[in-house]
């Protein structure tokens, strides 16, 4: 099985972005959004939490600083087709860090 590592993303933050303090979201259950709602999946999309680091964190494609252990992972992700709903048939990892300049997304996919 392959395994890729990859730090695909930097993005660089709005100012005062990163001094927000983050809200946390709830998902609006499937009954109560209206009809022309763009999100029409059986199954809600995982959320994500990014870990603030002071680190340098290099764009790289290797995930090898500490920060990246300590990041929140997601990882119980559902198929969307063939099966939605049913988990996936391929191990996923995501994990995001931010900085005062950029959010940093990491994800480890493997592939037989």
């Amino acid at each position: 099985m392959k395994r890729l590592a990859l730090l695909a993303l930097a993005l660089p933050l709005a100012d005062g972005f990163a001094q927000q303090p983050a809200s946390p979201a709830s998902p609006t259950p499937l009954a109560a959004r209206p009809q022309s709602a763009p999100y029409d999946h059986l199954t809600h999309a995982p959320s994500a939490t990014a870990l603030r680091t002071r680190s340098t964190i290099r764009i790289d494609g290797v995930l090898d600083e500490r920060e990246w252990a300590d990041a929140i992972p997601i990882n119980r992700f559902t198929q969307y087709d063939p099966q939605e709903g049913q988990p996936v048939s391929e191990a996923t990892d995501v994990r995001f860090l931010f900085d005062e300049e950029a959010l940093y997304i990491g994800a480890r996919m493997s592939d037989r």
